[in-house]
């Protein structure tokens, strides 16, 4: 018998998700941020690292079964948009094609920033990727803006499940980018 996460319990992870993400991202640059690093040194990259970390985690939920992902097979127990809430993904999405895909090198550059000590950071490597390194204080508003985007789309779509709960999600995460102090509901 395989084991199958309920819809329910499943969107709470991505809620999680999307919660530490809009947090970052209404942080990231914020006049806020450039007083606290008077008292927490480096706090800037933390809130950097806690964007990406989430983007990465979002970028995999919504690529999952995606056939213009050029990334290895997923695995069986990973959370996906398709698989878990039936949110049919457009092989020519812009916001998609822009995170997941080697021609970007969003997802990689993510991989290569945070889960890996590799040779392949060294610019003399010649295997390195051909991509530009990403400028990760000019890219990650664009990479949140295209997360947002993923989840506005999905829920033009009625045939969601969890539909409710993704609105509601929606609004929060808007609501936060938005305003730091926005209260995050504690139920979806």
């Amino acid at each position: 018998m395989t084991y199958k996460i309920a819809d329910e319990e499943a969107f709470k992870h991505v809620a999680d998700s999307y919660r530490w993400l809009a947090a970052a991202g209404c942080t990231h640059g914020s006049t806020e941020l450039q007083r606290a690093k008077t008292h927490l040194t480096n706090v800037d990259v933390a809130i950097q690292a806690s964007a990406l970390v989430h983007a990465r985690m979002l970028i995999e939920f919504w690529a999952k079964g995606w056939k213009g992902r050029s990334q290895k097979k997923d695995r069986k127990t990973d959370i996906g948009a398709m698989s878990h809430f039936g949110v049919e993904i457009d092989e020519k999405d812009p916001d998609l094609i822009y995170l997941a895909t080697d021609r970007s090198g969003i997802k990689d550059s993510i991989d290569k920033h945070l889960s890996h000590i590799t040779e392949y950071r060294d610019v003399k490597n010649p295997k390195r990727s051909k991509h530009e390194r990403v400028d990760w204080d000019s890219d990650i508003p664009q990479i949140i803006e295209a997360l947002v985007n993923l989840l506005r789309n999905a829920m033009s779509q009625q045939q969601v499940r969890c539909r409710p709960q993704f609105v509601k999600l929606l609004a929060a995460v808007e609501g936060r980018l938005v305003d730091q102090h926005y209260a995050w509901p504690t139920h979806f």
